[in-house]
């Protein structure tokens, strides 16, 4: 699965290492149309170009986009019960009748000024949007979903394009929980549950979840982008999932005691954690494709009382992650530069019995940039409490690859910080893993490195001043 066809390069205009192909060479001043606030790195034609993935097919900034509201396809309910798009001015509502649903639509863009609803009979609803057409989708305006049980925010939003999705400076997103992918998803892994899809055994890896069903040409400019000034919040316990080739945030996103993550790659692995694990949320893995995938963070990640996961070979964290943690629910952040899964290796489910869930093997290249800031933090405003004989879950912040960079200061930055009072911070650069027989974390390498550049900070002190109760003593 590509093991060793690839290389990384530094992208000067980001300040971060990229991968790109083992043969690609580096280019010198590209001309780029922006398109968006983010660009990234890909290869072709045997250079390493800084272009803006999907540029060409975009609308140029300022001008209206074709359609302001989705365009239904001729066929647009394949499975569940849903009424046709009911439009209104600006305004475009969905009803949805069943729990789930997969629709189909020949683009799906919101101009600003524009807004989605979809019509939930409850929290729990879910929507699958199968996005045709040759077009990234453009998320300008406002994507919500409203459960008709209660008034409140309802069920999960599924958006498959495999040409890409944007959310443009002034996009608002408020749903029960988002997936933006340019992988595809089998309706019935979609119906049946996203841990439904055939698991590990010993000897024979899991099935992805999601996976890359396009032609090389368009992966190598499929991305899933949040721009600056572009805010995408779920209710609590929700998630977001943003699944790519390339995948970069530079907007806010917040998932209060959920998960947020953010994945880039050709396939995506999702399992259960295994007994012990500290994590509220799914494991995640990626294989490469065509080109390694690239993640990268330049804007705000939020996930009070909850996770967020970055994993793709390069994975750069440019912005703010942060999540927080109670005495009884733990916040984690996991960076994992890695990708090829193999055979599953064995663990311990929660009821016992033995599982063998997705470990990728190839390592490659996480940083973490000046001026940027990776953090679990206690909710100390809480006054809840456990008694000593009751187990806590320390905040816990995890990377992996095999260069793990923290930048110093520059003259416009402060150095990168990692902070978990009284947490577990675990920073693992090692080689490549031969497959399953191979433990994470005991692979040797000397190219292995972490390097601490000057005034970059790892901070796990405790708290002052932290009030006890009494019922501590007794």
């Amino acid at each position: 699965m590509n093991r060793g066809t690839y290389r990384l390069v530094f992208n000067g205009a980001r300040g971060v290492w990229m991968a790109v192909m083992e043969w690609a060479r580096g280019h010198g001043k590209a001309s780029v149309r922006r398109r968006g606030a983010a660009l990234t790195a890909t290869a072709a034609a045997g250079m390493a170009l800084l272009l803006a993935p999907g540029a060409e097919a975009r609308t140029p900034r300022g001008v209206p986009l074709a359609n302001p509201l989705p365009v239904a396809a001729p066929q647009f309910v394949t499975r569940g019960v849903a009424a046709a798009p009911a439009t209104t001015g600006t305004r475009m509502t969905i009803v949805q009748e069943s729990q789930k649903a997969v629709l189909n639509w020949n683009s799906f863009d919101i101009e600003s000024g524009y807004r989605v609803t979809f019509s939930h009979p409850n929290a729990a609803a879910a929507t699958l949007n199968k996005i045709g057409g040759n077009s990234p989708s453009e998320i300008m305006g406002i994507l919500e979903s409203v459960a008709r049980d209660t008034g409140g925010t309802g069920g999960a939003i599924y958006l498959v394009n495999r040409n890409g999705i944007l959310f443009a400076e002034g996009a608002q997103v408020n749903v029960g929980g988002l997936v933006a992918s340019s992988l595809d998803i089998a309706d019935d892994l979609f119906e049946n549950g996203l841990l439904s899809a055939k698991q590990g055994t010993e000897g024979a890896k899991a099935d992805p979840v999601f996976e890359w069903k396009g032609d090389d040409a368009l992966y190598a400019t499929s991305l899933v982008e949040v721009e600056t000034g572009a805010t995408i919040t779920t209710s609590q316990d929700g998630r977001v999932m943003l699944l790519a080739p390339r995948v970069t945030n530079a907007g806010t996103i917040a998932t209060p005691q959920g998960q947020t993550i953010l994945a880039g790659g050709s396939k995506v692995y999702l399992a259960a954690p295994a007994s012990g694990s500290k994590l509220r949320g799914f494991l995640v893995e990626v294989d490469a494709g065509a080109t390694p995938g690239v993640v990268s963070n330049l804007g705000q990640i939020t996930a009070a009382r909850g996770n967020i996961t970055l994993a793709a070979l390069a994975v750069n964290q440019q912005g703010r992650l942060s999540a927080t943690s109670t005495v009884d629910m733990n916040g984690s952040i996991y960076l994992q530069a890695r990708d090829t899964v193999a055979p599953g290796y064995q663990e311990t489910a929660s009821d016992g019995s033995s599982v063998y869930n997705p470990l990728a093997t190839r390592m490659g290249t996480l940083t973490f940039g000046a001026g940027s800031v990776t953090e679990v933090t206690p909710e100390t405003e809480n006054t809840r409490s456990l008694r000593d004989d009751q187990v806590f879950n320390k905040s816990e912040i995890a990377g992996s690859g095999k260069t793990i960079v923290l930048e110093g200061a520059t003259a416009d930055a402060a150095g990168a910080r990692i902070v978990a009072p009284s947490g577990v911070v675990s920073l693992t650069a090692q080689g490549d893993l031969s497959g399953s027989s191979d433990r994470f974390g005991e692979v040797r390498d000397a190219a292995a490195r972490i390097y601490m550049g000057a005034a970059a900070t790892v901070d796990v002190a405790g708290l002052r001043d932290v009030a006890l109760s009494v019922e501590r003593n007794i």
